[in-house]
């Protein structure tokens, strides 16, 4: 119940204009096929993982959170993935 709180909340922010770059949980921005349903989500703890654009995108979901006593979340920011994937190439 927590986390669907923390979600809505961090979209409403976003369409209220408060926060921009917000993409959504990790584990409903794809799918997986029902085959592997059960093996993916017991392995990959990262499913729960808010998706934004930028790292201080993700900095201010943080505060935000936090001013608003909603909750904890943790945060993919993409531009900090790319970067990775750069070095690894």
């Amino acid at each position: 119940m927590q986390r669907s709180k923390i979600q809505t909340e961090l979209k409403e922010a976003q369409r209220a204009g408060k926060l921009s770059g917000v993409s959504g949980r990790l584990g409903d921005l794809g799918t997986i096929a029902e085959k592997f349903d059960t093996a993916v989500s017991t392995a990959c703890n990262y499913l729960d993982f808010i998706v934004v654009d930028k790292i201080e995108q993700a900095e201010a979901c943080i505060k935000y959170l936090r001013e608003h006593r909603i909750g904890k979340a943790s945060f993919i920011a993409l531009d900090r993935v790319d970067s990775q994937v750069e070095r690894i190439r």
